[in-house]
């Protein structure tokens, strides 16, 4: 008997050493792993004797500054920026890293998604990959474009990205970076000094504000090849009339960004404006008004006073911020069209009045996500699926010019939606001029 006893007493001891190291184990796994800082010192230490500025863009890291050991755990290359512009030759780079003891390679702009704009040129060189002693680091190039933002390429418009991955033993997919999983745009932003673990590294002034811009930094470049084709088959418009139209219109899409930017409502390209944008990388002529879309919960009672203070008219304004809102403004003899958005589903639509009668419009979108591009040298949004919005709006034929056409039966996705109430036609229907 009391040997059967001490045999379950041994049973039972054993059993809590097991989940005592079950435990123990399941503690160092969750715990920090040891982390060498030297390899990121050395290559600060080598940036500063060139002298190359960099500034860390690792978003994990600036979001855990405060952390105890904020580039522990990293499960991708930690991310440093420099502007492009002070790289003087990507060679004597590459020499003054291997001669530190680092293993290096250059990403290149070699296969782009779409054709690149002029200054974004083939075999141009974007980022970096860089290494010591089992730390991985990326170096994002930022290229300075027109209206004061910075463009960074996308790792796979390297021809050989799959390679230069396995080669640093990165997982073999553009994805497990942290950055350049896809072109990309940020705002200018200033940096200061910070004190990380020892280091003294460069972050943006405002983290927050990176952060917030990195979680829609997305960005697509207009198609110069396929507008060069429609201008070889349909050729191009440079009367007097439509110079001056180009003109008039780049000033009220230059204004309105101004206004809502400053209103922080984010707007995209919408209609026929995208359309030129699209098929032209321009704008259509013949339209004589400029379109954009927002969101109808971005709208802000400020908006009209906006507009109004720079020297816009209101011509009309349709439906309720709820249910087919609509603004449309006069600059001169152009029309400036603000065609609100509300999500249903998997979808997304606009709506439209007809003045006289009241009736309803509904024009339906496939769900669809914003990125930026650069337009009349201006950074603004397009959808991102740019095309099946087009396809939507349009039809298949959208590649040909179609100056006959109408609001309400023209668009392919255009559907009834009913009727305005008579008693509400002074709230939903008012029209200026």
């Amino acid at each position: 008997m009391v040997v059967k006893k001490l045999a379950i007493k041994l049973i039972f001891t054993a059993g809590a050493l097991m989940l005592l190291g079950q435990l123990l184990i399941l503690h160092y796994m969750k715990a920090p792993t040891p982390f060498r800082i030297e390899p990121i010192s050395q290559f600060v230490n080598v940036t500063t004797s060139i002298p190359l500025p960099i500034i860390l863009l690792d978003r994990k890291v600036l979001s855990e500054l405060s952390d105890i050991c904020p580039f522990c755990n990293l499960d991708h290359p930690l991310a440093f920026g420099s502007l492009y512009k002070h790289i003087q030759e990507v060679q004597s780079l590459q020499s003054v890293l291997d001669a530190a003891g680092f293993k290096s390679t250059v990403l290149l702009n070699t296969l782009p998604v779409e054709p690149a704009a002029p200054k974004i040129v083939r075999d141009m060189p974007t980022g970096f990959l860089i290494s010591k002693d089992g730390m991985t680091m990326q170096l994002v190039l930022l290229h300075e474009r027109a209206d004061s933002y910075w463009w960074y390429g996308a790792a796979q418009s390297d021809f050989g990205i799959k390679q230069k991955l396995a080669d640093f033993r990165i997982q073999s997919d553009a994805q497990a970076l942290e950055i350049m999983t896809s072109e990309g745009a940020l705002e200018r932003f200033k940096g200061v000094s910070v004190d990380v673990q020892g280091l003294t590294l460069m972050v943006p002034a405002s983290i927050d504000n990176y952060l917030q811009q990195r979680s829609t930094d997305q960005f697509v470049e207009c198609s110069h090849s396929r507008a060069a084709a429609f201008f070889d088959e349909f050729g191009e418009d440079d009367s007097p009339d439509a110079l001056k139209f180009k003109h008039k219109a780049w000033k009220i899409l230059t204004t309105a960004k101004q206004v809502l930017d400053q209103l922080n409502i984010p707007f995209w390209l919408s209609s026929g404006t995208c359309l030129g944008y699209y098929r032209q990388c321009d704008l259509i002529t013949y339209s004589k008004d400029v379109d954009l879309g927002i969101m109808a919960s971005d709208y802000s009672i400020n908006l009209m006073p906006e507009f109004l203070k720079r020297g816009f008219k209101l011509k009309h304004i349709f439906g309720r911020a709820n249910d087919s809102f609509e603004i449309s403004f006069m600059y001169d003899d152009l029309k400036l069209d603000l065609f609100f958005f509300y999500q249903e589903g998997d979808t997304i639509w606009n709506g439209g009045t007809q003045a006289k009668s009241g009736l309803k419009f509904k024009y339906i979108f496939p769900y669809f996500t914003l990125c930026w591009t650069e337009f009349l040298q201006l950074k603004v949004r397009v959808p991102c699926e740019t095309l099946s919005y087009i396809l939507a709006n349009y039809g298949s034929g959208w590649s040909t010019p179609q100056r006959a056409w109408d609001w309400k039966s023209s668009p392919s996705n255009v559907h009834p939606n009913g009727k305005w109430e008579k008693k509400d036609w002074p709230e939903v229907i008012q029209v200026f001029y």
